[in-house]
């Protein structure tokens, strides 16, 4: 989960989130002090990859979009669990997006990760918040083969 805010982000572009801290991690698949954006499935076969995430689009001018997506290592070529939806205009608006999606996996080095993204006229947007970093959260169960 988030242990701060991602903030400044650019309008109208995909911005992969970096997760500084850990709940549960059995099996090693994040590491908080390098490479915070990915969760490396260890095992071959078929993982449940849930994604939430908490924008603020206070600075976005104009109506937009928000949204979130799981890409595979490091491609957007396929994309897993897009949910894109209307934000409107900006004002101090905070909203959460949730998506989950099947990924299944052929090598022990393949990982996944989250991004977001809030369209709009100009701007910026800001992953989480500080009343709710914990609202912002990745995880993945192994499912089987």
């Amino acid at each position: 989960y988030l242990t701060s805010n991602q903030t400044a982000l650019s309008a109208n572009t995909w911005t992969t989130v970096l997760f500084q801290a850990e709940e549960i991690d059995t099996d090693g698949i994040h590491d908080t002090g390098s490479n915070t954006s990915k969760l490396v499935l260890p095992l071959v076969g078929k993982w449940l990859i849930v994604a939430n995430a908490y924008i603020d689009y206070t600075n976005i001018g104009g109506p937009g979009v928000i949204g979130i997506r799981i890409i595979k290592n490091g491609s957007t070529a396929t994309v897993y669990g897009d949910n894109v939806g209307g934000a409107g205009t900006g004002g101090s608006v905070d909203v959460a997006v949730t998506t989950a999606a099947i990924v299944s996996t052929s090598a022990t080095s393949d990982y996944v990760e989250m991004q977001g993204i809030c369209s709009g006229a100009s701007g910026t947007f800001v992953i989480g918040d500080a009343a709710s970093l914990r609202l912002t959260r990745f995880a993945a169960c192994y499912i089987g083969e």
